[in-house]
Formats: C-alpha cells, sequence, structure tokens
C-alpha cells in the first residue's frame, strides 16, 4: 500500500487539538487512513493507524470511533467530539453511512472483515458483501435515491498497471436487505479513455442536484501524473456512467485528497492530497453544471 501520510486535511485541524487537563471531553487520537462519513450535521470517524512520532514509529491500529457535531462552532483546541463504542482494530479503510443514517458502514479493511455500527443497538457486527477483489482502498458512497452504498473495485495491492477484469467491476450494496449486487464498468468514457480512469484512493461523494455520485481524482498508475483530474458521474436511476470534460484552472492527478459536495449539490470541493511528486495544499472547487466540471483555485 502507498504510504501512510495523514492527508485527509479535513480533520487535520481537529484531530491534532490538544486536551488539556481542563477539558472534560475525549479526543481521538491522529490516525492515518481512517474510515470517515458525514451524515447530515454529524461528522462520524473511526479506526486508522495511530502514530506516536511523526516518522511513524510504534505505530498502532485502532478501534476508536468518534462523532463530531458540525452545527456547533468550536477551535482548534477544543472540539466537541463524542466518543462512540469502539469497534475492531483496523487501518486502510473507509466508510459510508445509510441513508436513513442508522448504520455506519466499513469498506476494505485490512486487519479484520468488513463491519458496521447499529446507532440503535450501539454494537458493531461483521458483515458480508460481494466486492472481494483485492485493490487499493474504495471509498463508496451512499446514493440519495434509494439510500444503496456504491463501491467501484480498485487496483491490487502491487498498483499493477493492469486493471484485472475483475475489479473492473462495482457494487450496489442495500444496507435494509443486507444484499448486493455487482456489475461491470462501462468500458469506455469520452475519446476513449476509462468511464473511471483512476481508482487507486479516489474520493467520491453524492449530488443532489445531479442525482448522481461523483468521482474526483485518483491514481492510476498507467496515466502521466501531469494530465488533469478525472471528474466521472454514475447516475443509479439509469444506471448509466460518465465522464465529464473539464475546463477552467485544474489540479493534477492526485490522491488520498478530500472531497465534499455542497449543500445544494452543484460544486465539489476537493483539498490537499498527494500527488506522485509532492503533497497538494490548493482547494480545488468544480462547478458541477450542464454535465462539465470547471474547475478553478479557491480562494484562501
Amino acid at each position: 500500500m502507498k504510504g501512510e501520510q495523514f492527508i485527509h486535511s479535513l480533520f487535520l485541524l481537529v484531530l491534532m487539538a490538544k486536551v488539556t487537563a481542563q477539558e472534560a471531553h475525549v479526543a481521538p487520537l491522529p490516525a492515518s487512513w481512517p474510515a470517515y462519513a458525514k451524515y447530515k450535521d454529524k461528522l462520524y470517524i473511526y479506526s486508522g493507524t495511530a502514530h506516536e512520532d511523526q516518522f511513524g514509529r510504534n505505530s498502532i491500529s485502532t478501534g476508536q470511533f468518534f462523532a463530531l457535531d458540525l452545527s456547533k462552532a468550536w477551535n482548534s483546541t477544543m472540539p466537541e467530539w463524542i466518543k462512540l463504542p469502539e469497534g475492531p482494530a483496523n487501518e486502510y479503510l473507509s466508510g459510508a453511512i445509510s441513508l436513513d443514517g442508522k448504520v455506519f458502514m466499513t469498506f476494505r479493511n485490512q486487519i479484520e472483515p468488513d463491519h458496521w455500527y447499529s446507532f440503535e443497538k450501539n454494537s458493531w457486527a461483521p458483515f458480508n458483501h460481494s466486492l472481494s477483489v483485492n485493490g487499493a482502498v474504495q471509498y463508496p458512497v451512499t446514493l440519495g435515491t434509494d439510500g444503496s452504498v456504491l463501491v467501484v473495485g480498485g487496483y491490487d495491492d502491487d498498483y499493477a498497471k493492469k486493471v484485472s477484469a475483475d475489479e473492473n467491476v462495482y457494487l450496489i450494496y442495500s444496507a435494509t436487505t443486507g444484499r448486493g449486487v455487482t456489475r461491470a464498468l462501462p468500458p469506455y468514457g469520452i475519446n476513449g479513455t476509462p468511464v473511471l480512469p483512476a481508482r487507486g484512493s479516489y474520493k467520491a461523494a453524492w449530488s443532489d442536484h445531479l442525482k448522481s455520485a461523483v468521482f474526483y481524482g485518483g491514481w492510476n498508475p498507467s496515466v502521466d501524473e501531469n494530465l488533469d483530474q478525472w471528474v466521472s458521474l454514475y447516475h443509479p436511476e439509469t444506471k448509466k456512467w460518465k465522464l465529464l470534460q473539464t475546463s477552467g484552472i485544474n489540479s493534477k492527478t492526485s490522491e488520498e485528497h478530500c472531497v465534499a459536495i455542497t449543500d445544494d449539490g452543484k460544486k465539489l470541493l476537493s483539498y490537499g492530497g498527494r500527488a506522485q511528486t509532492a503533497d497538494v495544499g490548493i482547494t480545488y472547487t468544480s462547478a458541477l453544471e450542464n454535465n462539465r466540471a470547471g474547475q478553478q483555485p479557491d480562494l484562501q
């Protein structure tokens, strides 16, 4: 797996907060590769690899599970974390929350099987699904149409340049029925380019405006690192994939970045990440209008 640097920049500020003796709440350990998901005004973060120093020495996998109330203001020294029951210690994983907010799911766990957490039962349990390919971390996205979770197959663990047929699939998983269906990805998008060209540590989010899952960025070992980021859509009602054309100033191919969609579903925001040559510390926005994605660097 490529690197262990914690680059989910959205969490960097709050996770590195120092807890003083006067503080009554508990904060999560700074950890790389956690599973995280946002549901309404709550941000959930689970597990990951905690490091005792900046060089990653004495690393341990943790089962920590916390929520942050985004409706409340906080400063850099006292975010109001809510501690939830710990789950199995894990690393290199991703997470999603069911549309009704009742279940937190994890995918692509390195150590333990995939698990989910029931907010009604306040407990963890393993669950099975049909996406069994080994690959770089796959990031799930909850579809706003029927609440299914979409997960796309990734590359194998050595980031081989050739993606096998088994990895050219995506899973639609229902948290309600506990069942999933696997479908083949369409081969091409624009001008012979694969519809989802980069599947190493891509990011995905749901847009109510487009009624589509939006995929942004990712790493492809066979593609020039100086090419622009990819923006792809999946429309669940038609089961169609689309690779968007881009315009304006674009960020270059990167991975392990952080992506969110604005509440109106019309703008995608990406921050941080790691290009193939260096870390990226620029915020980009994409206007998701007229089936085009125009990127401009955000003012900082």
